[in-house]
């Protein structure tokens, strides 16, 4: 049976508690009928002489049903031990899990290589271990570092064994089904082998483990098309519903570029226009999606530039939070924050800038139904007098 489950059966994993309920019972009814049978065989060979014809038929009937009864019976013990195999395993998991906390760096190490191990036999509940181990990239163990890596290439990343498709799509998948935590522990996986080594070991870890500018790009294009279709649908209520994780696999890609682009600014310098597009997009079209802008905001801070382009980005933010302010999407709150450290990291006198978005947002507090009309229709943005600003310059002044 092991042989079978280890050697033979690998490609296709392990066999699911159902299935195997389902043969359990399957099988049952075939030993009851071969029993009930073989019974029929032994009342019928009472009847006759030992030395007869029919006796000696029967003799041999009975001979071929109690082999098949064997066999099934066989298959019965089988489907049982295996049956409690996937018990033992699912009830080793919890435990497992707390062994990678061990403070014996063997210990979380062979944890890893075990979790791994049944992941590749798709195992079910690895997967649970598997995320899991994601926060060992805090370990200040590089042993420990190297192993989680290696387990993560061989499961997601290689690119020896995946196509730059299939790996980008592997980051969205496993960013979308992460909480927090390990969704934050990937980002560091990410950041960590983007960053540059800091000695001749860390650099043998990065050369083995890294990402190929190929699968940036895809992530590039897989955020530009889902956004595009969004565009098409105008993020309709009952259409948003249901295509919500596409939706939420565009969202994770720009999240995965804008955790990229802190250790390669290379990969978006030449496509931060594209962010003003959407973002005018958002002003003329539809509700904006908050995390779209939440991530440009980041993006921007993180690049520390300070131009005409990123001014115009920064003008267009402004406009959407005014515009929905009141909105009753809690998302826009995060949008606001990466609004607002935006301002104050790029910009040298940024009072000027959040004055004015106070002043507007507090207008509509104070119930100006007129501006907070005109504000709100499509086209009328750029017809209001901006607020004086002492800073001379100052980007949200009419040109």
């Amino acid at each position: 049976m092991y042989y079978g489950i280890f050697v033979d059966n690998k490609e296709k994993g392990f066999i699911s508690k159902d299935d195997l309920e389902r043969e359990k019972k399957y099988t049952l009814s075939e030993i009851a009928e071969t029993e009930k049978k073989i019974k029929e065989i032994r009342e019928d060979m009472k009847k006759l002489d030992e030395d007869s014809e029919d006796y000696n038929e029967l003799a041999d009937d009975l001979k071929i049903y109690t082999g098949k009864w064997s066999s099934q019976d066989s298959t019965r013990r089988h489907i049982d031990e295996y049956i409690t195999l996937l018990t033992q395993l699912e009830q080793t998991i919890p435990y497992l899990i707390q062994l990678l906390g061990s403070k014996n760096q063997n210990d979380v190490i062979e944890t890893i290589r075990l979790l791994f191990s049944l992941k590749s036999y798709k195992f079910p509940l690895a997967d649970l271990g598997i995320r899991k181990m994601l926060v060992l990239i805090w370990s200040k163990e590089r042993a420990t570092i190297e192993e989680l890596l290696n387990c993560y290439w061989q499961l997601y990343f290689d690119t020896e064994l995946y196509s730059s498709e299939r790996v980008a799509g592997n980051l969205i998948h496993l960013y979308n089904r992460s909480n927090l935590t390990e969704r934050t522990s990937l980002e560091e996986v990410i950041a960590y082998v983007l960053t540059p080594p800091q000695d001749e070991k860390d650099k043998k870890i990065k050369d083995i483990f890294y990402f190929p500018d190929p699968v940036f790009k895809i992530l590039w294009n897989i955020f530009l098309v889902g956004f595009q279709n969004m565009e098409k649908v105008n993020f309709e209520e009952e259409v948003e519903q249901k295509h919500k994780e596409e939706k939420q696999s565009v969202r994770s890609a720009l999240e995965i570029l804008r955790v990229v682009y802190s250790k390669k600014k290379d990969i978006l310098d030449d496509k931060l226009e594209s962010f003003n597009i959407i973002l005018k997009s958002f002003i003329k079209n539809h509700n904006p999606d908050w995390i779209f802008c939440k991530e440009i905001a980041s993006i921007l801070e993180i690049s520390k530039e300070s131009s005409p382009r990123t001014t115009a980005i920064i003008k267009n933010l402004i406009l959407l939070v005014i515009k929905w302010h009141g909105t009753t999407d809690s998302e826009w709150y995060c949008a606001a924050e990466a609004l607002i450290n935006l301002v104050f990291s790029i910009k040298s006198n940024p009072e000027a800038l959040i004055q004015y978005l106070l002043l507007h947002c507090t207008r509509f507090l104070v119930g100006d139904k007129k501006a907070s009309s005109q504000f709100l229709t499509p086209g009328k943005q750029d017809n209001l007098a901006y607020p004086h600003s002492p800073v001379p310059g100052s980007p949200m002044r009419q040109s």
